[in-house]
């Protein structure tokens, strides 16, 4: 059984820098809960490229809650990318688990969970985020 919870200094070391090819990736939404934080942290950060947020200096953090006690419940997540036959490409070379490819619309890949993640294509995210940005707050 995984352990359920990780101190700060485990997190920091789970959590890989992000590839430059996922630059121009996008967290779209994202509600999870997970049965191995270890394994969660290296796919979403070195997979990914995302990076863990707040827990570094959030005083009130307790842990990470690993889905199998209550609240338990379905979670998903979307991911907008650039160029979505590139991220499939790449997901494929690192070994990432389809649970669908792409057609006319969105691939879907499984984090080691088995979430299924859709993987969006929107062309360049960030920057047009930064460039209309203050004009949407």
């Amino acid at each position: 059984m995984a352990k359920s919870s990780l101190n700060i200094d485990e997190v920091q070391s789970l959590c890989a820098e992000p590839d430059p090819s996922t630059k121009d990736y996008i967290s779209h939404h994202t509600m999870l809960l997970i049965k191995d934080p270890r394994k969660t942290l290296d796919f979403y950060s070195r997979i990914l490229g995302m990076s863990k947020y707040g827990t570094d200096t959030d005083k009130s953090f307790k842990g990470y809650h690993n889905g199998q006690s209550d609240p338990r419940g379905f979670g998903h997540i979307a991911v907008r990318v650039p160029n979505i036959d590139d991220a499939v490409k790449r997901f494929e070379l690192l070994g990432v688990e389809f649970a669908e490819k792409p057609k006319q619309g969105p691939a879907y890949i499984k984090d080691p969970d088995g979430y299924w993640i859709e993987i969006c294509s929107g062309g360049n995210a960030v920057k047009i985020l930064s460039e209309y940005g203050s004009q949407l707050s």
